[in-house]
């Protein structure tokens, strides 16, 4: 009878018992990890077997991961404990970072609570916070996905945006547009919310409108976006030398120098483009005598409702939706990070590009809810 190749592989091999005996050896610890295997010279003396088939017992031990050969050094026991098949790993949390500061308590830390409240990820995923600086240095180790959002010239952005995404970092711009194809973002549309804001003063009756801004570095940033927006809804051309501007250059001495300006101004509202602007502008309106509401109607464009009690009267503040707009971005970072980890060929999201409506609030019925 002519027996089976299946039958004759199990056939028991000369070496078997070699093999048992330091198989058990390792497996209960008699031989630590990181112990040296008997060298092949003294395992045939022990064991009276052949060079040959001392080889293929340590091959056995080699392939089933107990023992592995170091070059020049001999063959040493494996940690046991650090056998772990990959499919049975626990899996990694999906970093995502941040490169916005928390000293502004109307912005970034809504952001944060928008990332730390997503639920789209089984994996789960962490907020890492990230210094602008180190963005030509990030790698996947460090964040799977980035959210952008104190990069001002948008022509930054794309670069920055586009160098991630050749280190496979998912990136996605917050608050700021981008007509680059492959560029990700979450943004309100600063120019026309300020329009829109601006253009609630007027039908509120105010005729004589002031804003209150800050130095831009260019035509094409976040702060330029604001003027430009009160221009539009002002129906004035920027720098016109007869609108009421205040441009904010000191910060030491920016309370005196608005009081001035609005002792000097017959105005009855108040634009102000920035958050941090307004503790300026309320001590400002006290000192320069001006109640507001009552004769000065202030609107602030950032959400400054957490001034609510630290001041005598009420104001209006432009309220983005951050927390909401922050969800979206991890969701769309954790979708195409969980593509990438499981190697399948499902549809790739479409590139995140998507605009949101603020809503104009009152101090007086502030519920700082996003």
């Amino acid at each position: 009878m002519t027996m089976s190749t299946n039958s004759a592989s199990k056939r028991p091999k000369i070496f078997d018992g070699l093999v048992e005996e330091l198989r058990q050896s390792i497996e209960n610890g008699e031989m630590a990890p990181g112990v040296a295997i008997p060298s092949e010279n003294e395992l045939v003396r022990s064991h009276g077997l052949s060079r040959v088939s001392i080889r293929s017992a340590l091959q056995v031990l080699e392939d089933d991961g107990l023992v592995v050969k170091k070059p020049g050094k001999g063959r040493f026991v494996r940690d046991l404990s650090m056998l772990v098949d990959e499919a049975d790993s626990l899996p990694r949390p999906i970093n995502i970072g941040l490169d916005i500061a928390f000293d502004m308590p109307w912005y970034g830390s809504r952001i944060a609570e928008g990332i730390r409240s997503s639920h789209t990820s089984s994996w789960g995923h962490r907020l890492v916070l990230v210094d602008p600086a180190s963005y030509t240095t990030l790698r996947p180790d460090v964040v799977d996905g980035m959210i952008i959002g104190t990069v001002s010239e948008i022509q930054n952005c794309n670069r920055i945006a586009n160098n991630l995404l050749s280190h496979e970092i998912v990136p996605v711009l917050f608050n700021r547009i981008s007509e680059d194809e492959q560029v990700p973002y979450v943004s309100v549309n600063y120019r026309k919310e300020s329009q829109t804001a601006v253009e609630s003063l007027l039908r509120e009756g105010h005729e004589r409108i002031g804003i209150i801004v800050q130095p831009s570095p260019s035509t094409h940033d976040i702060v330029s976006m604001r003027y430009f927006g009160y221009c539009d809804a002002m129906g004035i051309r920027p720098n016109d030398k007869n609108a009421d501007v205040f441009l904010v250059t000191n910060d030491d001495t920016a309370t005196d120098e608005i009081a001035e300006f609005l002792k000097d101004r017959d105005i009855t509202a108040l634009f102000v483009s920035y958050g941090f602007i307004a503790p300026h502008v309320f001590r400002a309106a006290a000192q320069a005598g001006r109640k507001f509401p009552e004769d000065l109607k202030i609107l602030c464009f950032d959400d400054i409702s957490h001034l609510s009690n630290a001041v005598n009267g009420s104001f209006s503040y432009v309220r983005m939706p951050l927390k909401r707009m922050a969800q979206d971005a991890v969701d769309y970072i954790v979708r195409r990070v969980e593509q990438s980890r499981s190697g399948t060929t499902m549809q790739t999201p479409d590139v995140l590009k998507k605009l949101y409506l603020s809503t104009i609030e009152d101090s007086a019925n502030a519920d700082h809810k996003d």
